[in-house]
């Protein structure tokens, strides 16, 4: 006898158990990692500034840190990243300003948050940004220590930042080799707004073979109070993920480059 062809009612069933296994891969395919989020508060001056860190389920020790609240498209491209390879981001809240603004004794002072790691930077930041005193520096230097103590010794720091196009990029280290840096990598078919700086050899060759605009700072670079400075002087690894603002997939692909070399490691 013939067999009999399925009914319409089995071939639904069918159908949805298609889709049903379907959409469960789509759904391990994309899990992501939810942060657990802390914020801690630092008073400068009357001033209080809040810091947010956020930590994603990691098997390695990646430290990402924002200084620079209106650097966005720089923490939205290491949120994107971490939720799917983990990691700890912490952000400097700042009213989305670029420079912590603080008042103290009746009087208002600024200074460049990615200036604060050394008194020289320091006190030159807050005169070039209206004035500066004794307890000014000393309320900025016990800020920058308050942000290092988040920073695990163990961890590498990668410090995210964005440019204006034409206002800072790769070729301005071309003319600061042997006093700032040690090599540079100019990839010319990439954006020079895109580049990354480390103190560490190995980490400059990693993004050189990717062909990714590169700068290895110098060992003896003069001290401006940055972050890259005081990493190299204490020896610690570091890196910063530069790209213009609005480059928000080639920072992506920078921190991915980053997040699977560690992997590997």
């Amino acid at each position: 006898m013939p067999q009999k062809k399925p009914g319409v009612q089995y071939l639904l069933l069918l159908l949805n158990c298609v889709l049903c296994i379907s959409s469960c891969a789509q759904i391990d395919s994309s899990e992501t990692i939810t942060p657990v989020t802390q914020t801690h508060q630092h008073t400068i001056g009357s001033t209080a500034i809040y810091i947010t860190v956020d930590e994603y389920r990691s098997s390695h020790n990646i430290v990402f840190i924002n200084v620079h609240s209106n650097e966005k498209t720089a923490t939205d491209a290491a949120r994107q990243m971490l939720s799917l390879y983990g990691g700890t981001l912490i952000t400097i809240n700042n009213g989305d300003e670029r420079n912590i603004r603080f008042n103290m004794a009746n009087n208002s002072y600024s200074f460049d948050p990615n200036r604060m790691f050394s008194r020289n930077g320091l006190s030159t930041s807050l005169n070039l940004l209206g004035k500066s005193s004794v307890r000014a520096i000393n309320e900025g230097v016990r800020f920058a220590q308050f942000v290092l103590k988040l920073i695990p010794d163990s961890s590498l720091l990668v410090a995210l930042h964005n440019n204006r196009d034409d206002s800072y990029s790769v070729t301005d280290y071309l003319k600061k080799l042997k006093t700032f840096a040690t090599e540079v990598y100019l990839n010319k078919e990439a954006d020079p707004d895109d580049f990354i700086l480390t103190t560490n050899d190995s980490l400059y060759t990693v993004f050189k073979q990717n062909n990714v605009n590169a700068v290895l700072q110098n060992a003896s670079a003069e001290d401006d109070g940055s972050l890259s400075i005081y990493y190299g002087k204490m020896k610690k690894p570091y890196i910063n993920i530069e790209a213009q603002f609005g480059h928000l997939e080639e920072q992506m692909r920078m921190i991915k480059i980053l997040l699977e070399q560690q992997d590997r490691d």
